[in-house]
This record gives structure tokens, sequence and C-alpha cells, in this order.
């Protein structure tokens, strides 16, 4: 095992040297102004903000070439996007040559940003209860510390809906730029009522077009500290069909962490897990179940009934800090699942509207959902003079 040890150590240092060698000798070539590189989870694929932005500079035809780092390169991209594998010798080369980078996770593939290239840090989350970055310094490695330090010196813009995450990109990222107040472009999906992703998610997974569709997407958990295996979901349902008198089915959403997965006899209740778009799935749901994920906050754009199932809250709690309460959401709080069914038996529209929009108001959450047009004009601008212009924008300095 000790020898094994070593040879995985030193293959890693030889991949970092490699990098480093070729880095610096793709940085002596000219920026090709029309390349961007998009990254989502360091290789994980056609999805996020990353996603909507790029669509969005394709449908602006704007002749550049838009270039995706993935793990995985037999996954399907639109026609105009290019897989690249991600930490590969041509992905170092596209790095180091592209006038922009997007990505929505810290800069960890070890290429140093060049003079006259442009880094937009989207992050993966809206807003969210759970302290990050800075403020949960505590909970993460010295190595991640030092990559997020370095990748907050290097990132040139960063955006948000809302003035709380503003303030936390601002004081918590190691973060000197501007914060452009804009939609989020994940977000589109949730505020698009021209496509009818719920028609979409129905025929792919079998379900009936007159079923509503409750989603049910917990967080990951580091300690694993309760099991989906035990969820009575025939309660589960019995009280959402009794509430909004229609026929449901679950879907159920596993975070692409949790190291373990279910199989359900029942076809009311279907694994969702492997779907690429989470947002679309929220978008297609008529009811959400999560606990301390930032879905929920993403959710209060849609209006639509919410609840938090939270059974291992004082286990959480010893892992996370949170920024406020989850008592300050607008969607009640269950510690138990016959609690969860009394709490969708009593669902009131009006008030829990109320409450929602009280929440918005209280964070300043604002969001057309043309975040990622937004963000694709400032890309084609960069592109076209060189120089990062938001004199016609909302920023928080």
């Amino acid at each position: 095992m000790g020898s094994r040890l070593v040879i995985i150590m030193v293959l890693i240092y030889l991949k970092r040297a490699f990098r480093a060698l070729f880095s610096f000798i793709f940085r002596l070539t000219p920026i090709k102004k029309q390349l961007i590189v998009f990254d989502n989870f360091n290789g994980r694929g056609f999805g996020c903000n990353p996603k909507y932005i790029a669509l969005r500079l394709l449908d602006k035809n704007q002749d550049l070439d838009l270039v995706w780092l993935a793990s995985d390169k037999n996954e399907d991209f639109p026609d105009g996007v290019k897989c690249v594998r991600y930490d590969s010798i041509e992905a170092w080369w596209v790095l180091s040559k592209a006038s922009v980078w997007v990505s929505n996770v810290r800069n960890s593939k070890g290429v140093k940003k060049r003079r006259g290239q442009l880094y937009i840090q989207t992050w993966h989350a809206s807003l969210g209860p759970k302290m990050i970055e800075k403020d949960a310094q505590e909970t993460l490695t010295n190595a991640y510390l030092k990559e997020a330090h370095l990748c907050g010196l290097e990132t040139d813009l960063m955006f948000s809906n809302n003035e709380f995450m503003s303030h936390i990109y601002q004081n918590s990222f190691w973060y000197n730029g501007p914060v452009l107040r804009c939609g989020v472009p994940r977000n589109k999906p949730l505020l698009d009522h021209e496509c009818d992703y719920a028609s979409i998610i129905k025929s792919q997974y079998g379900i009936p077009l007159s079923d509503s569709i409750c989603l049910y997407a917990p967080t990951w958990r580091r300690n694993n500290s309760f099991s989906i295996d035990s969820i009575p979901f025939r309660s589960w349902l019995s009280s959402l069909e009794d509430r909004f008198n229609t026929k449901f089915t679950i879907l159920l959403r596993l975070h692409p962490n949790s190291d373990f997965r279910v199989n359900f006899d029942d076809c009311s209740i279907v694994d969702v897990s492997s779907f690429p778009d989470f947002q679309e799935l929220i978008a297609a749901a008529d009811v959400l179940i999560s606990d301390y994920s930032s879905s929920l906050e993403d959710w209060v754009l849609t209006e639509r009934p919410g609840f938090m199932f939270t059974p291992d809250y004082d286990e959480y709690l010893l892992d996370r800090q949170f920024y406020y309460p989850l008592s300050q959401r607008p969607y009640p709080i269950a510690r138990s699942s016959s609690e969860l069914c009394n709490l969708i038996r009593s669902y009131d529209e009006g008030s829990q509207i109320d409450l929602i929009r009280s929440f918005k108001r209280q964070f300043d959450i604002k969001d057309d959902g043309m975040g990622d047009s937004t963000i694709a004009n400032v890309i084609i601008d960069y592109v076209k003079s060189g120089k990062l212009d938001l004199d016609c924008y909302e920023c928080s300095e």
C-alpha cells in the first residue's frame, strides 16, 4: 500500500509539472479573442450557470468559439459547443488562449490567468442559509483555502440577484471586483413560461401527463446522517393527493456527492438523480420538498408550495453553520415524516405566498429570468473591445 501511494503521489507531481510547463509555453502565444471556455463543477458536464450563458451566446450568433471542459467527452453538447477533456493538454491550451473563462467553482485547473483574460466566476447558488468560503473556513482544507484565495484574486466579475449574496461575494470570497446585479442565468427555467419542462420530464420518465410532480431534493450530508430508505413515500403521496386533489408522482433527486442510490418498485416514485439539469427539474415541479439546500431559495421565484424535511437537524448543525435560521425561510419545517404529512395537508396557499413575497423583499431578490442574456452581452462586449465595461449595468463595488 505504501509503494502504491508513492507512485500515485509521483504521478500527481509529474502531472502538475507538465501542466505548468505546457501552460507556460502556451502563454507565449497570443490570446484568441473569440475563444470562450466553460467549466461546470470541475468537468461535470453541460449545466448550471455556464450552460445558460453558453446557450445565450449561441443564440446571439457572434461567431465565437465556445469550449466546454468535461470529464466525459461522450456527453451530449449542443452544436456550436466543443467538448475538451478536463485537465488535459488540450484543456490547458484553451485555458491559456481563451479571452474569457466562465466557471461556477474555484479555478482548480492549475492554469494561471493571463493579463488580457476575463474571468467570470458565476458560483452555483443564488442564495442559501449555509455559510460558505471565508465564513466557513474552519470546515475547509488548507489546500482549498489557498486555491479559493488565489481564485478570488484572479476573478474579474461576479453577479447576484440579491443584496445578501452581493455582500457575501464582496466580503467572503477574497474578491475585490464588482458584483453585477442581474438575474442568475441558471434560474431562467424557473421564470420561462414558454417551455413546458414538466411535459419534457414526464415524457422522458414515462410519467402520465396528468400527474402532478413533487420533487424531493435533499442536499449532501458529509456524515450520511439519515437514510432515504426509511422514508415512507407512500404517506407523502397520500397527503399530497388529499391536499391538492390530484394524482402525484414523486421525483427523487439525490445530490451528486451522495454515495448511495435507491431502487423503487413503486412507479409513483422515480429516481431522477441522473438527470443532468437540476434547474429544469425544479421548473417541472408543482411541489418542492428539500432541506438545507439552496434550491429552496431558487424556488421562491416560482411561488409554488414548498416544505423543509429536516429529520437530522441537530446532527447537521454540528457540521454546518447558517447565515440565517431555517425558520426565516417562507416554508414550514418538518422534523419527521408524520409532521411533514400534517404540514402538507394544512398547506395554505395565500399565507405561504405572503411569506415568500416578504422573504424576497427582505433579501431584495430581483430576477427577471434574463441573467443569461446580461452576462452574454458582457462577454460579447469584452470580446469586441478587450475591456470590461459595466457602465450601463447596476453594480455593487
